[in-house]
């Protein structure tokens, strides 16, 4: 697929003087036509905007796009481009207060958002090598009179532009700031590691001496050690010796202690013995009442079966009795109901007959208002048709106004313009013109002819600085050949040789430099004519075209006319008197308000009765909504007498049912009495029994525990017998222990602990302090090892820096040669392709040069002689198609798309430089896909495949075909 970038059209809304435009553009040149001010450079403006970015020059505001004929607050610009991927996209840039966003849509609806993600996007499409806007602003875009300007530029200007087209200031900015920065970080860690080491190396000189006094602390604390055991077996022995002896206190102390434990058990177990007799003796008593009231409790518990039987017969029977109350009383309640609701059917009854006679006067109204109703309706079609006349009237009226004052409108802008011609034409220049064109005739010629003083007054000034150099070294005997002693030079008096040299070569630079300056004068005030005639050709230029425009105005003003007085008769006619040019637009207005003041009393009157008649459509709504109430509330009443009347048979049903049941709970109630007699008399038994019956309730318990107790009584017996003989065997037992010991000899042994423990606790810590010091001692030797290997590890840190700094070093001085090296390249490849160009364009074996100042050069050769001129000792002519070749160089390194924009490329070019560009332009136009062209002028019409033409219409752009 062939790469290629098309802008297809440019869509503005509300984008300056642009309020809803349309710009198309094809393949090719596209040509931009209108007057200054019409709207052209707000295209330019707006596809830059789209698609890079680009604002005007100065504190330019989004708010400034924005047009001043609405009260928008919105401007949107949308582009539509076919981009180098061959697909179609829509770049939309929307406008909104002090805020401006982007989008991009592909024609397969794949979207971007935001300035960041749209503009990268962007520029991968459009095809730009480098900073996007630069590259629009200053190769793919050319403004007015922009073509020559920077090479003729002063040098400094010139390489500050290029350079930074080229982008190569980054290398020296990486030099200077980066790269010196890491430098001196570098140097200063160089500094901190060298300390560092120095400070380590101080400290492993210890190490010898760390390791004597390591071995005199192991030899005290292997001395110490021996002491310490010894004491230590010491003491073990003796407290074995001091445990033995308070084992058989303990023995001793514990035996006494189970004598004293025993001899209080016996104590309890007699109180126990006691208590078991007592306790004996009270359940023999209980057994002998149980069995004197166990009758009495027998009777009191069939009695107590018995009432309980009687009182569940109550309670199922107390439930029909319960019910047959209630019956009793909903039989009343329905009674009392049944009467209510015959009641209400009367008065229900009533309310009937008396709505029938309200919806027969409600219909008697209708039929009235029907009547006025249909009599209001013919006046309305009465009115509409009387309506519609006048309007039709109106709107003729109006197409004829509109007529009127496009004509009138037309008319009065000629004759404004027409003025205007007329004062702005001035006499000719033809005069002036000649003999400023002879003035500077001669410019050319001078020009190179003080390149040739100046190169003659540098080649004298050089051979005096050799001069110079020899007459030193020969003064001091040094031959300036060999740069040695030499003595033959020694001998001789060469000082008066080299003052004549000197002195003749100063005279001839002293006449050349003041050649120099005649000439220079002499150029200034051709260069002053030159541009005086380029002011007198521009005046003589607008003078033509101005002589043009009036008389074509004035063509237009009489075929407009020709046109106006058909409907001028049409309006005397209409009017009924003779209408003037003048007057026509203002007379038309007054008839036309007239008719408008007929239409809208007509309207009125129209008004009033389609009000009348809304007003009688209520009414009739508002009677038959009555009517439709009442005959509602009539059906109501009768649905609710039906639904009393079937309540009524239900409640008849209901007494019926109610009185059967009542008859058969009359019988239940009768059962319920006698049950009542019965439950009375069985209560009085109860009471009887109830004193014996809580009697053997009470003893029963405890006459049961009567051999319980018989036989914990034996067991009790059984143990004091057994506890009295444990008792006289630790009593035996004791007296042994007691005769074994003595607490003298505990007392020895512990006073011989504590002289032991006392010598061991002065060991102890003597050999603590030993211990701590040695492992001190070894753990300064352990640091002062690691500091040995941090040492050997910071020295292979300092060769690694010394590596970084010898990089640093030469990686600066690579970037400081690599900005001036690669702006050279780029000269060379511009100046190899613009030398192709200005080939083809001129069928010439010229060739364009580039200098390291950037000033541009072009060698020509013919036969024997070989010239070598600067750009600004070009022809007018000459300089363009220079200009022209290196743009196009330019633009094919930067860019790889083939598409410019021209704006007002002619503005401010002489006769020369205009010829050129419209020579050699379009022959650049057939290596572009795409060029587009912005000017006031025709030089380009025939050439272009697409004209769009911008005019200004009360203030707004209007775009327009060719």
């Amino acid at each position: 697929m062939v790469k290629m970038m098309l802008i297809k059209r440019v869509e503005l809304k509300n984008f300056k003087s642009h309020v809803e435009s349309v710009v198309k553009f094809n393949r090719g040149l596209n040509l931009i036509l209108g007057l200054n001010g019409a709207g052209k450079t707000s295209v330019l403006q707006a596809i830059g905007f789209a698609l890079v970015g680009m604002k005007e020059e100065g504190s330019f505001k989004n708010k400034e796009f924005m047009t001043n004929f609405n009260k928008s607050e919105v401007a949107i610009v949308k582009l539509v481009f076919i981009a180098n991927d061959g697909m179609e996209y829509t770049v939309i840039r929307k406008i909104d207060g002090m805020k401006s966003s982007w989008d991009l849509v592909s024609e397969k609806n794949m979207r971007w958002k935001g300035k960041t993600e749209v503009l990268e996007r962007l520029v991968h499409l459009i095809g730009i090598d480098g900073e996007a806007k630069k590259v629009y602003k200053r190769i793919i875009t050319a403004y007015q009179n922009d073509m020559t300007s920077i090479f003729l530029e002063d040098p400094a200007k010139k390489k500050e532009f290029f350079n930074d087209l080229f982008g190569t200031k980054i290398y020296k900015d990486i030099s200077s700031k980066e790269v010196k920065k890491y430098l001196d970080d570098l140097r200063f860690e160089k500094i901190k590691e060298e300390t560092k080491i120095d400070s380590l190396e101080n400290e492993i000189k210890k190490i010898p001496d760390l390791k004597v006094e390591i071995l005199n602390v192991e030899n005290d604390l292997k001395s110490v050690n021996e002491k310490v055991n010894s004491l230590i077996k010491r003491k073990k022995d003796k407290k074995e010796d001091l445990e033995k002896l308070k084992a058989l206190r303990e023995n001793h102390r514990k035996i006494l202690a189970d004598k004293k434990r025993l001899e209080e058990n016996l104590e309890d177990a007699e109180k126990g013995w006691r208590d078991a007799k007592k306790r004996l003796k009270e359940a023999i008593v209980a057994k002998e009442i149980c069995e004197n009231t166990q009758s009495y409790y027998e009777k009191f518990r069939l009695l107590e079966e018995e009432k309980k039987k009687i009182e569940i017969k109550r309670s199922k029977l107390e439930s029909g009795v319960k019910k047959l109350e209630n019956l009793e009383k909903s039989l009343l309640k329905m009674k009392s109901e049944e009467d209510n609701l015959s009641s209400q059917n009367f008065l229900m009854s009533q309310s009937v007959d008396k709505g029938k006679n309200k919806i027969h006067e409600i219909e008697e109204k209708i039929s009235l208002k029907k009547k006025e109703l249909e009599s209001l309706k013919t006046e309305k079609a009465k009115h509409e048709k009387e309506e519609e006349k006048i309007s039709c009237e109106v709107e003729n009226a109006e197409k004829m106004g509109k007529e009127v004052k496009s004509y009138s409108s037309s008319l009065k802008t000629l004759e404004i313009r027409i003025n205007e011609i007329s004062k702005h034409i001035s006499e000719t220049y033809s005069g002036e013109i000649e003999k400023l064109r002879l003035k500077i005739s001669s410019l050319g010629e001078k020009g190179e002819k003080l390149d040739d003083l100046k190169a003659q007054r540098a080649a004298l000034k050089g051979t005096l600085k050799n001069l110079n150099v020899s007459k030193s070294s020969l003064e001091m005997g040094i031959c300036p050949i060999l740069q040695e002693k030499c003595l033959n030079v020694a001998e001789k008096d060469n000082r008066k040789y080299f003052e004549e040299k000197i002195k003749d070569v100063e005279e001839r630079i002293s006449a050349i430099s003041l050649n120099i300056k005649a000439y220079e004068t002499s150029i200034d005030e051709m260069r002053k004519a030159q541009s005086e005639l380029q002011v007198l050709l521009s005046k003589e230029k607008d003078n033509s075209k101005l002589l043009e425009e009036l008389k074509k105005r004035k063509d237009e003003r009489k075929e407009i006319l020709e046109e106006f007085m058909p409907i001028l008769n049409s309006l005397s006619n209409t009017l009924g008197n003779g209408i003037t040019v003048e007057s026509a637009a203002e007379e038309y207005n007054d008839f036309l308000k007239k008719l408008s003041v007929d239409l809208q009393k007509t309207c009125g009157d129209l008004k009033a009765v389609e009000d009348k008649i809304e007003d009688v459509g209520k009414e009739i709504s508002s009677l038959l909504e009555d009517e439709k109430k009442e005959k509602v509330e009539i059906e109501k009443h009768r649905g609710d007498i039906s639904k009393n009347n079937d309540q009524i048979i239900d409640l008849k049903t209901q007494e019926s049912v109610t009185s059967s049941e009542i008859e058969e709970l009359s019988k239940i109630k009768i059962e319920f009495e006698d049950l009542k007699s019965q439950f009375d008399s069985v209560s009085k038994d109860m009471t009887i029994s109830k004193p014996y019956h809580d009697k053997y309730l009470k003893n029963i318990n405890i006459s049961q525990s009567v051999d319980a107790v018989q036989k914990e009584l034996e067991e009790i017996e059984s143990h004091g017998r057994k506890m009295r003989e444990d008792h006289e065997k630790f009593s035996a037992e004791e007296e042994v222990l007691r005769k074994s010991y003595d607490d003298e000899m505990i007392k020895s042994v512990e006073e011989t602990i504590q002289n032991l423990d006392v010598e061991l606790q002065n060991g102890t810590s003597q050999r603590g302090k030993l211990e701590e010091r040695t492992k001190n001692l070894k753990l300064e030797m352990v640091k002062l090892s690691e500091k040995k290997k941090e040492a050997k590890d910071e020295k292979k840190k300092l060769n690694i820096l010394n590596g970084k700094l010898r990089f640093a070093k030469e990686l600066r001085s690579l970037l400081d040669i690599m900005g001036p090296e690669m702006a050279q390249r780029y000269r060379n490849l511009i100046s190899l392709k613009a030398t192709q160009r200005y080939r083809n364009l001129t069928i010439k074996p010229d060739e364009i040069k580039w200098n390291e100042d950037y000033e541009v050069h072009l060698i020509s050769s013919g036969g024997a002689t070989r010239s070598n001129r600067r750009f600004s000792l070009l022809s007018g002519g000459e300089q363009m198609i220079v200009a022209l070749s290196i743009r196009a160089a330019l633009t094919e390194t930067f860019s790889k798309t083939k598409f410019a924009i021209f704006d007002e490329p002619t503005v401010n070019l002489d006769e020369e430089r205009r010829k050129s560009l419209s020579e050699y332009l379009p022959k650049l136009f057939e290596n572009m896909d795409q060029v587009i062209v912005v000017t006031h002028d025709d030089t380009f019409r025939e050439m272009a495949e697409n004209v769009i033409v911008i005019e200004k219409e009360n203030g707004i752009s209007i775009v327009k075909n060719g």
